[in-house]
């Protein structure tokens, strides 16, 4: 056990591997990626861990060009959102911030009603904001989600 985040048990679970924005992470197998990468509007790359049993939606990253403070920012100013609690940290020696949001309607849906960000059902949404190189990684999933913190643990940067 790390940090208080039980290691799990990874032996049977899934890669997932991006060579171009260089990060991979492990996944369980009853879980699939759905990967939807964008040239010109941000973000630039989206990565979602869905579960195919359960709880439907357990972790997601998100990239950006830019600074963390930048791009947190985004997501104040949007109506949807409340920031609840920022706090820094280190990740992999990389500057990073840990922010919880509150959406005022228990999750984030789009101008024709799909919802884009579950949370818990309080209505928070956890990320973590890691910036490297000239972008900012955003790994998020709804506060409280246990898969969420095991598959952060094994989170890594490849390049």
């Amino acid at each position: 056990q790390e940090g208080g985040v039980q290691t799990p048990d990874i032996s049977s679970w899934q890669t997932y591997r991006n060579e171009k924005y260089g990060f991979e992470f492990n996944y369980p197998e009853t879980y699939s990626i759905d990967e939807e990468e964008t040239a010109t509007i941000e973000p630039l790359l989206i990565v979602g861990v869905y579960s195919r049993v359960g709880s439907p939606f357990a972790f997601a990253v998100y990239s950006y060009f830019g600074k963390i403070d930048d791009v947190i920012e985004k997501f104040k100013n949007k109506k949807l959102y409340k920031t609840y609690l920022i706090s820094d940290q280190s990740i992999m020696g990389h500057p990073a911030k840990k922010v919880t949001f509150q959406h005022s309607c228990g999750g984030a849906y789009d101008e024709t009603g799909n919802l884009l960000y579950p949370c818990d059902d309080r209505g928070f949404y956890t990320s973590i904001f890691i910036y490297r190189g000239d972008l900012v990684f955003e790994l998020g999933s709804p506060q409280n989600n246990t898969v969420f913190n095991q598959i952060l643990s094994t989170f890594r940067f490849i390049k």
